[in-house]
């Protein structure tokens, strides 16, 4: 099995030499969440593999990956005081996105020849007021690789998504402040360890 940084370099460097351009090859970050430690360690090993969501929206999971563009948008629901887990940290080399509607039936988007990624057309209307149900599904990333000028989807981990650190995390209820003493305020405590994939 192909490292997912070897797999990862040679998907930009194939990409570069395709013609695509600087922005296309702009790297970002994405994240995941975890709630056992041994899935997310895996993660070194074999990249992000499809069928990793159960969002649909964006594509097909079993033909691609989908990553949260934000650490504070990783679940359908909020989180509550003692929630705990672990945050994957993915580097990413989107490609060519494609803005698509969100597709609710059954009748998956399917990936799109000539793109490297999909991304919700509603993902500028997310703000704090949104449910959080609804941030995480518009701020996706739907991550696939074609193959064969597109005729296949290569059913692994797409080389654009790497994997280069695990976080682990717990959430916590804390104090009231003496400025604010009914607002509740929240915040993320690290843990045991940060994990350099």
């Amino acid at each position: 099995m192909v490292e997912p940084r070897v797999k990862y370099n040679a998907f930009r460097e194939k990409r570069r030499e395709a013609g695509y351009s600087e922005e296309d090859l702009k790297e970002s970050y994405g994240f995941l969440l975890f709630e056992d430690t041994n899935q997310a360690n895996a993660l070194s090993e074999t990249g992000v593999l499809p069928g990793n969501s159960t969002c649909t929206t964006l594509g097909d999971p079993s033909k691609g990956v989908y990553i949260s563009m934000y650490s504070d948008c990783l679940d359908l629901n909020r989180w509550y005081h003692g929630k705990s887990g672990y945050i994957a940290i993915i580097r990413l080399t989107k490609g060519r996105v494609k803005r698509v509607l969100e597709n609710y039936t059954q009748k998956f988007t399917a990936p799109t020849v000539e793109f490297d990624c999909h991304m919700s057309e509603q993902f500028p209307s997310v703000s704090s007021k949104t449910s959080s149900f609804l941030a995480f599904e518009r701020t996706q990333y739907y991550m696939y690789e074609l193959l064969d000028d597109g005729r296949n989807v290569l059913t692994q981990s797409p080389s654009a998504a790497c994997p280069i650190a695990i976080v682990s995390f717990s959430y916590t209820d804390t104090k009231a402040t003496l400025e604010a003493p009914k607002e509740k305020r929240y915040s993320l405590q690290q843990l045991a360890y940060v994990k350099f994939l």
